[in-house]
């Protein structure tokens, strides 16, 4: 980081952008949890997922924004496997959360079809959860021999990784979040191409609750695939090339992160959306449901 002269604060526009970042991670947390609990009649294995990966990582994002201006005020120190866990997990939770609104987004898309049309969703399920299992697993490995393995002594970078565990890890994020949005982008796409007679006819009708959820998620689908491939590439970039800039901070974070997830809680407080996905999750019978008694009749969404 830049060290000024003269002041009491060694870099003051770092610090008040990052009090700003951490303010929005905070802002989106407690969003969150209000729609947890506002909507806890309707959750299912998958939404409780979604919600409760998406409070953690932005009460870790929130408080990392915190510590790093402690250390950029040289008032405290962070070494270097930590600032690679406390940079990156957030990351892997995101990418969950973005699967878990794939999969109410496939059903969204699917609900209307007509048989001859519809996903292969029990295909795409398996790809998600053998997909995130794996990134976990791989993430874990990392962070263990990143803490193992010797490293510089003093106080980690917080924009490039210093030691060659930390530069795996920063890739694997990019890598993950670069073949995550080609492989749903490709999937809906040749789905639409080959069966775009079928999603015409069915979409004449735009005055229903699925066709309101289903245009959100086509639009906040497009954009989040989009900012997780600039992100990949950011993250990419600035693995072996450090920018030191606090206003390339606000757009990363905010432009490419809190907005995309904020859109993405937006649509999962929809009632429509959980019951949706409650009813998705039964169905391939992959979860049992958590909030509810197994005598409980699942519940149904009224049609017009």
């Amino acid at each position: 980081m830049s060290s000024g002269g003269g002041g009491i604060f060694i870099d003051p526009a770092f610090d008040i952008s990052h009090i700003i970042l951490s303010s929005f991670y905070l802002a989106l947390m407690i969003s969150a949890v209000a729609a947890s609990i506002y909507c806890k009649g309707l959750h299912s294995f998958a939404s409780l997922v979604f919600y409760i990966l998406l409070i953690v990582g932005c009460a870790l994002r929130a408080a990392l924004f915190i510590i790093y201006i402690l250390v950029v005020e040289q008032l405290a120190t962070l070494e270097d496997p930590t600032a690679d866990l406390l940079g990156t997990l957030p990351s892997f939770f995101f990418f969950t959360v973005y699967s878990v609104a794939l999969i109410l987004g496939t059903k969204v898309v699917d609900d209307h079809l007509p048989s001859t049309a519809k996903f292969n969703i029990k295909l795409i399920m398996r790809v998600i959860i053998i997909g995130n299992f794996i990134m976990y697993f791989m993430a874990t490995v990392l962070y263990i021999l990143d803490y193992v393995f010797p490293h510089p002594s003093g106080t980690g970078s917080l924009n490039t990784p210093m030691t060659l565990i930390g530069q795996i890890i920063q890739m694997l994020v990019a890598v993950i979040y670069v073949i995550g949005s080609v492989y749903f982008v490709y999937t809906l796409s040749i789905h639409y191409l080959r069966n775009w007679k079928e999603f015409r006819a069915a979409t004449r009708n735009n005055d229903t609750e699925l066709e309101v959820i289903r245009k959100m998620f086509l639009a906040v689908f497009g954009y989040s695939s989009l900012s997780f491939i600039v992100r990949a590439v950011m993250t990419a970039v600035t693995t072996f090339v450090s920018i030191t800039s606090w206003s390339k901070d606000i757009f990363y974070y905010t432009v490419l992160e809190v907005l995309p997830m904020m859109l993405l809680l937006i649509i999962m407080t929809r009632r429509t959306s959980l019951i949706l996905l409650y009813q998705q999750m039964l169905s391939l019978n992959l979860f049992s449901c958590l909030t509810r008694k197994k005598t409980e009749k699942t519940p149904l969404i009224t049609k017009p």
